[in-house]
């Protein structure tokens, strides 16, 4: 229900009571409810005959949300016919083989719903008759009991992984918005609007000491304490140029005050690592958070220019502060590819290579920062530098033109206009995958509902496409 007092003071009350067969029998059916106040100032006495201030609303709300976008049956247990419609063997009852059923997923009768509560609070302002006007909002979103498909579970389970709420987030942010008629002459007319964004994300709540996503292929981490997907890996501190340096990056035993190399497998060419737990040692408990896949920041930015019949519209985006994970980095740039002597595996020596190779690390050539043909692995860290790239970028996401032919000289024709356009005429990026935008998940790995397991993830991705567009419009 909607009420209203003196056309100045508003209230709605929302509710939902939904269920859903997808979860355990003590769990289908939940109750999201929602309220929403707002205060339109300008209609107070003591603003009724401002002179600036034009509009003033002031706006409030809370409410709850349920997702239940998972699969179905994933609370009960299941089962699947061995030897029939999967390849592995059937069992043998003595010298016969015959078709058994085994179990496949795991039951899990607590599975409820995800549930989003979220508070908003936003402010609009217009001055001088709303020729200039300011919009601002601010938020809180929790999400409680993250629906995460395929969560990694202890091998004493029996069971690789299960559906299950896996743990709670949050996200806060602000968005602001100023757009005004900066001119509005008689021939020329020039407005403007700009969107400022930003939003930081947190796992408050998570199931165990922290998950890699999919972590054959990507180095996304889950974690309390960190924004979902932060990139966790062993800093890289450059290449090995020659053998003293090698011998120089030492570690000392604050005990006994003996010395010894952290990299001693290491060869002229290789990557150097960080202890970052300055322990000694080098390998996979010293990776740590070096990239986020969540920007620091996004803009938008939209101008339009008319004069006489002519109208020009610009529109351009950008994100600033995050990174990118480029995937098709690991294929051009695996200069360890050159020592497995497989031809026929899909990323042996057959493989193309990025010209940035040719700037390898030589003896010639030791001050580089490309590893050598051939570079070894230390302690099962990769040998190839890191695909984590700057995604920032600046888009100009929209460039259209048009003009309108005056109405005298045409008999029976209300309007008639020409008009051309291009959507993604340029990008402005130190990226040097295909698109910073892009994100293709390969199969495996978890996900949760909130988005696709990996986020920022560029594998040979399209890049988005520029198109051009003519037209005319003609009423009669």
């Amino acid at each position: 229900p909607n009420f209203k007092y003196d056309e100045k003071y508003f209230l709605t009350f929302k509710s939902r009571y939904d269920g859903s067969s997808k979860f355990g029998a003590n769990n289908k059916w939940a109750f999201f409810p929602g309220v929403a106040v707002a205060w339109d100032m300008n209609k107070e006495k003591f603003l009724s005959n401002n002179k600036i201030i034009s509009n003033w609303k002031w706006r409030f709300s809370a409410g709850q949300s349920g997702s239940s976008s998972i699969l179905p049956y994933q609370s009960q247990g299941s089962i699947y016919n061995m030897g029939l419609s999967r390849s592995t063997p059937t069992y043998a009852f003595g010298n016969t083989a015959v078709a058994a059923e085994a179990p496949e997923t795991f039951s899990n009768p607590d599975l409820k719903w995800e549930i989003s509560t979220q508070f908003n609070a936003g402010v609009e302002i217009g001055f001088w008759g709303n020729r200039l006007n300011f919009n601002g909002d601010v938020y809180v979103k929790k999400i409680a009991d993250l629906l995460v498909k395929d969560f990694p579970l202890p091998g004493v389970s029996g069971f690789a992984s299960s559906t299950r709420n896996g743990g709670d987030m949050k996200n806060t942010g602000f968005e602001f918005s100023l757009s005004g008629d900066i001119i509005k002459g008689k021939k020329f007319k020039l407005s403007s609007n700009i969107v400022f964004s930003k939003y930081k994300n947190e796992i408050i709540k998570w199931l165990g000491q922290g998950s890699m996503i999919n972590e054959n292929k990507y180095t996304g981490y889950v974690g309390e304490g960190y924004a979902y997907g932060v990139f966790w890996e062993v800093p890289q501190l450059g290449i090995f140029s020659t053998q003293e340096e090698i011998n120089n990056y030492s570690f000392r035993n604050p005990s006994s005050g003996a010395l010894s190399m952290l990299q001693p497998t290491a060869k002229p060419g290789d990557i150097k690592y960080a202890d970052t737990n300055g322990d000694g040692l080098i390998n996979l408990s010293d990776r740590t958070v070096i990239g986020s896949p969540h920007p620091d920041f996004t803009i938008g930015m939209g101008v339009d220019f008319t004069y006489k019949n002519w109208a020009l519209n610009i529109f351009v985006n950008s994100v600033i502060g995050k990174e990118v994970y480029n995937s098709s980095n690991v294929q051009l740039m695996n200069t360890w590819l050159f020592n497995t002597n497989k031809y026929d595996e899909p990323y042996g020596e057959a493989t193309s290579f990025s010209t940035r190779v040719l700037n390898r690390w030589t003896p010639q050539n030791p001050t580089t920062n490309v590893p050598k043909l051939g570079s070894t692995a230390t302690n099962g860290l990769s040998a190839n530098l890191t695909n984590i790239e700057d995604g920032s970028f600046i888009r100009f996401e929209n460039i259209a033109l048009s003009y309108n032919f005056p109405r005298k000289n045409m008999k029976g024709i209300k309007t008639f206009s020409i008009f051309g356009s291009v959507q993604n005429a340029f990008l402005i990026t130190a990226y040097r995958g295909t698109d910073p935008e892009n994100n293709q998940p390969e199969p495996g790995g978890w996900a949760t509902n909130q988005s696709s397991s990996i986020l920022a993830y560029d594998n040979f991705g399209y890049p988005r496409p520029i198109a051009y567009t003519l037209g005319l419009n003609l009423n009669f």
